[in-house]
């Protein structure tokens, strides 16, 4: 699933090797605020080995399979709609650029979550709980 996140990343947006322009940094900040929503929400939804302790272990309610699904795909959209006027703005090389970047950097990102949550699960318990309520997911 985080790879079809990163495709649709790819797809409406990119970055060439020249300095970047306020449109490609631009995109990046957006991209880069919600970057561990990104991460938690998604591997929380497609990823049993973290979505089910989280169910099973902290709450089953919050973490049930059905609300992890909603929240991603209510955050998805948003996160769509979030970096969807870029589309246009960008080149060819640009969006690819962020695409490769964004991917490289969720990539590191989702290696640390999954590291803390192999040690320690309630460690996503804060941050995802905050990605939802920062987000109204719950709604």
């Amino acid at each position: 699933m985080l790879f079809r996140v990163l495709f649709v990343i790819w797809t409406v947006i990119g970055l060439p090797s020249y300095a970047a322009s306020a449109d490609v940094q631009e995109a990046l900040t957006v991209i880069e605020k919600r970057m561990l929503c990104i991460v938690l929400l998604t591997n929380a939804q497609t990823n049993d080995q973290f979505g089910l302790p989280l169910q099973f272990e902290v709450d089953s309610e919050f973490y049930s399979r059905a609300n992890r699904e909603a929240y991603f795909s209510k955050f998805f959209k948003l996160f769509t709609d979030a970096i969807q006027p870029f589309e246009d703005k960008l080149t060819e090389d640009e969006q690819e650029y962020i695409g490769q970047k964004t991917y490289k950097d969720s990539m590191t990102l989702g290696a640390q979550w999954g590291a803390k949550a192999t040690t320690n699960i309630l460690s996503w318990d804060k941050p995802y709980r905050k990605c939802v309520a920062d987000y109204g997911l719950a709604d």
